[in-house]
């Protein structure tokens, strides 16, 4: 009984980690307010992103490359090529855990 409670938990865990960086799991950030996008307030790039540096399984909006790939998971459809011009990071404190909580901020030129 224990080796199928063990060989559902790893395929469980396989099935999630395949999630992060997909659009559908960007729509769950962006739903729980992990990420938001805004039009730009100047003519040098064309979105603004929030990501927070939350963590889920495989996915740290702390990890540049995640936010990378969120930010080309989110515009694939409406931009030929994404061009991040800046990431600002927005130091808002820390977590009850202890890790500090910071909000990047990235301009994001939209390329077509």
């Amino acid at each position: 009984m224990m080796k199928k409670l063990y060989i559902l938990l790893v395929f469980v865990a396989l099935i999630m980690m395949g999630c992060a960086g997909t659009a559908s799991y960007i729509r769950i950030l962006e739903a729980n307010g992990d990420i938001r996008t805004d039009i730009s307030d100047d003519k040098s790039y064309t979105y603004k992103v929030s990501i927070k540096n939350t963590i889920d399984v495989n996915w740290d909006g702390g990890r540049e490359s995640d936010r990378i790939t969120a930010v080309n998971t989110m515009f694939k459809s409406s931009c030929k090529k994404i061009k991040i011009i800046d990431q600002i990071p927005i130091r808002r404190g820390s977590y009850i855990h202890g890790k500090e909580a910071v909000t990047w901020v990235l301009k994001v030129k939209c390329i077509n």
